[in-house]
């Protein structure tokens, strides 16, 4: 075991080395580029957490549509369905929202990608 002592010592040893070694100068904007290094670490952190609970809740209405769906009627749901005067309007609405999300899914990649371009100061 070593005494409380001799750790202080050797504490106080080392800063005194750190101290009396030449260092190289902080850049001019040290504290800009730190706290914009923190922010986005924790503005990362927190959207990777958002991300994988709103995955989650997808799944579960998933799951709850496609076991509803199943429960309610299933095949005849879809006879009716298909049958319907307005059955036109279901594929119209099925596009728009399949382009809606491939847009976004789009535009969110492409602005990654622009951010990762940038030159950093």
């Amino acid at each position: 075991m070593s005494s409380p002592d001799f750790n202080k010592d050797l504490l106080d040893r080392l800063i005194g080395r750190a101290l009396r070694e030449p260092r190289d100068e902080l850049p001019d904007n040290f504290a800009a580029q730190t706290a914009a290094f923190v922010e986005s670490n924790a503005r990362q952190s927190s959207d990777r957490l958002e991300s994988w609970l709103q995955r989650a809740l997808v799944a579960a209405m998933i799951i709850a549509a496609i076991v509803t769906f199943f429960v309610v009627g299933g095949p005849a749901a879809v006879a009716a369905l298909a049958s319907a005067p307005a059955a036109g309007w279901v594929y119209a609405i099925a596009l728009c929202l399949g382009v809606s999300l491939a847009m976004q899914r789009f535009g969110a990649r492409r602005a990654m990608q622009s951010r990762s371009c940038r030159p950093k100061n």
